[in-house]
């Protein structure tokens, strides 16, 4: 198997992972305490890791793996700002879904899944935009210990990518 579809593989499974467990995490009895949406939920987050599944884009630069991610939500919404793929600062706006959170060891430990929806700018012909402004959805999983959490995404584009941000909530 060549390295691009051995790449392609490993990004249909990682999404078909997120989504599976965006799912089973559904089935869980919810608290009445718990809902979709975490009101008053303020966080800030900054990237501590990216990877792309492929090494160069098809120009045979190198894709840029050191993105300095920020990233503020106030409730589920969000705004961040970043170094893109092709080292071009870019800016993206939108709402997050995200299951309720499933917390199995005494509310200390939780995890849920999340799915971002919403705009990037910074991609112009690269991927279909509209003066500049790209849709974007974004599969997800956070997993935290009370405040402090990593979310980590995957970027279902050709390239593939995961980036993870550390999450410190207020």
């Amino acid at each position: 198997m060549n390295k691009h579809k051995r790449n392609c593989l490993v990004i249909a499974i990682a999404c078909f992972a997120i989504f599976f467990i965006f799912s089973l995490l559904l089935c869980f009895e919810v608290k009445a305490e718990d809902t979709f949406f975490d009101k008053h939920e303020v966080s800030i987050g900054l990237g501590i890791y990216t990877e792309h599944f492929r090494e160069t884009n098809g120009d045979g630069k190198p894709y840029n793996n050191t993105n300095n991610i920020i990233v503020v939500s106030i409730d589920q919404w969000f705004a961040t700002t970043f170094m893109n793929s092709q080292y071009v600062r870019s800016y993206a706006f939108g709402y997050s879904f995200r299951t309720p959170k499933w917390k199995p060891l005494k509310n200390e430990i939780f995890t849920r899944a999340t799915l971002l929806t919403g705009v990037v700018y910074g991609y112009e012909g690269k991927l279909p935009d509209v003066d500049g402004w790209s849709p974007a959805i974004i599969p997800g999983i956070e997993i935290g210990y009370k405040k402090i959490s990593i979310e980590t995404v995957i970027m279902p584009t050709s390239s593939g990518m995961v980036a993870s941000a550390l999450k410190f909530t207020f």
